[in-house]
């Protein structure tokens, strides 16, 4: 923050890419937190105004992530990071050293102990196509006697040593229908899925509010170093709603947020929650979030050859929509399996008669896999994809899926009809909406070959799809998601301009500044035709 901002002011000398409108423009004007007017090329604004030179730099709309964890990416940012691990005893060493630091580290680096007096040692992004198989056997060895849950990359397994298995089964929070693997005499191997995976993970690893508010309030100005001005939240699980209000209330939150909570407590709690917490401007609590299956990662991804888990049955899938849809709420629906797409999109069309009425958008999240006729229902009905770029680098290597299923169709799925949603679903991959730009137009990294360059995106459809349509799934359209009058004053000054520079390059653009409602929150570029340092 930089004190009280100016009420009225203009960026000049800039490649203005309003995404909306005119193609390009030469600046604008800000008043009270919107635009006012652009530029042309070479326009001066008016003589008494204070004008922020951008020396030619690139100006957007302010990015939003579609689809994040963000409380869970604050808490990860401090704890141990198992992503480079190659193998399980690499991980075992790490979290050997880890535990003989004797630093705290539970989930995020929460700081309350569980309820039976022990602190469980906990870290995350162990990715089991890298891994292998793994036991609890390997984590015993590394810390004998003490809790330990080890959290896949994609938050949908969990990996503990016998002590933590013990403490679960003495809770009763294992058993019936739930995914927790055991070898061949029937012994639990460590590996938890699913709804055994959350239970244990509710039971045991959540954090205070404080601390989850304190990690919040610390990770904002990385986000805001990285263009976000806005996030569809899922963390309503984990109360992070309060979370919010509290940074809210202090002054502290600069940061839009669009917040699910669990469709499975209820409309009635959503109603509740809103009417306590949700401001119109920063905070809105505004759907339901639920689970159709898991994720390819863990094997649970449903698919229609019969493989998967199914965490809501369709039957369950069409009452939880219809009873959101007659409290006036949207859902978004967890689903990656070509099997769980097609439940869904069958759900939303059971009930149609019931949420089209009340104008509600209605979204799958991932929709990584469905098959063409699915993708033409989807379209028909009006439901938006929110879709994750940059998880199509290591899914490209998944093998052995069905066949005749589209598989991260990007392109095919905009044809098609289907408006598009980017975000980074972090902390399973990081809060990053330039890599996300990157991974969408080149589908490759690494200097890899592109993978189906026919579903390459244009810059444009990609940056929209991190502008534009989560303002339209908000039903915001009218007031964010472009640079156009009347609409706030969320943008990002770039280094370069994303529509000339050389597509190799997209993801090493950096991010000069960012401006919410007018306030710049990161890298305020002096005034007074003093360009941007």
């Amino acid at each position: 923050m930089t004190g009280e901002p100016a009420r009225r002011f203009a960026l000049v000398n800039a490649r203005v890419r309003p995404l909306a409108g005119p193609p390009l423009a030469g600046g604008l004007v800000v008043a009270d937190g919107r635009v006012e007017r652009l530029l042309g090329a070479g326009e001066a604004p008016p003589a008494d105004l204070p004008a922020h030179d951008l020396g030619g730099r690139c100006v957007i709309p302010g990015l939003v992530d579609a689809h994040t964890h963000f409380g869970l990416w604050a808490l990860s940012l401090k704890e141990l990071s198992l992503r480079d691990a190659r193998s399980a005893g690499e991980v075992a060493e790490l979290v050997a050293e880890r535990a003989a630091d004797g630093d705290e580290w539970l989930t995020g680096g929460a700081t309350e102990r569980a309820a039976d007096g022990d602190e469980w040692l906990t870290a995350g992004g162990w990715r089991e196509q890298v891994l292998g198989p793994v036991e609890r056997a390997t984590l015993d060895r590394a810390v004998p006697g003490r809790p330990v849950a080890l959290v896949a990359s994609d938050r949908h397994t969990l990996w503990l040593n016998s002590a933590a298995l013990e403490r679960a089964e003495a809770a009763g929070v294992l058993g019936g229908a739930d995914v927790v693997e055991r070898d061949g005499g029937g012994r639990p191997t460590g590996v938890l899925r699913e709804v055994a995976a959350w239970r244990v993970r509710d039971r045991f690893l959540l954090p205070s509010l404080d601390r989850l508010t304190e990690a919040i309030a610390e990770a904002l100005p990385l986000a805001h170093a990285r263009g976000v001005t806005a996030v569809h939240d899922k963390d309503g699980w984990i109360g992070i709603h309060r979370a919010w209000a509290r940074l809210r209330a202090a002054g502290r939150l600069r940061l839009r947020v669009f917040q699910s909570l669990p469709a499975t407590e209820g409309a009635a709690a959503a109603a509740r929650a809103a009417a306590e917490h949700s401001d119109p401007e920063w905070l809105r609590i505004g759907y339901l979030k639920l689970f159709a299956d898991g994720t390819l990662g863990s094997g649970t991804a449903l698919l229609s050859d019969g493989r998967g888990t199914q965490v809501t049955a369709p039957a369950d899938l069409r009452r939880l929509v219809a009873e959101a849809a007659d409290a006036g709420l949207p859902v978004a629906v967890h689903a990656i399996g070509d099997r769980a797409t097609k439940q869904v999109i069958d759900a939303f069309e059971a009930t149609e008669d019931r949420w089209r009425p009340a104008g509600l958008r209605q979204r799958i999240e991932h929709a990584q896999l469905l098959a063409p006729r699915d993708l033409d229902r989807m379209a028909a009905l009006g439901i938006s994809a929110s879709v994750q770029f940059p998880q199509l680098l290591y899914d490209r290597d998944v093998r052995g899926l069905p066949a005749g299923v589209l598989h991260h169709a990007h392109r095919t799925m905009l044809e098609a009809g289907v408006r598009l949603a980017s975000g980074s679903d972090c902390p399973i991959d990081d809060l990053d909406p330039i890599a996300a730009l990157a991974a969408g137009v080149t589908r490759t990294s690494g200097g890899r070959e592109p993978w189906q360059p026919g579903e390459r995106l244009t810059v444009e459809q990609a940056l929209v799809a991190a502008t534009g349509t989560p303002a339209w799934i908000e039903g915001r359209e009218g007031e964010r998601g472009a640079l156009t009058p009347g609409r706030a004053a969320d943008a990002v000054v770039l280094d370069d301009d994303p529509f000339t520079v050389d597509p190799a390059r997209l993801a090493s653009l950096r991010v000069v500044a960012t401006m919410v409602a007018g306030e710049w929150v990161h890298g305020a570029p002096r005034a007074r035709a003093e360009a941007v340092a």
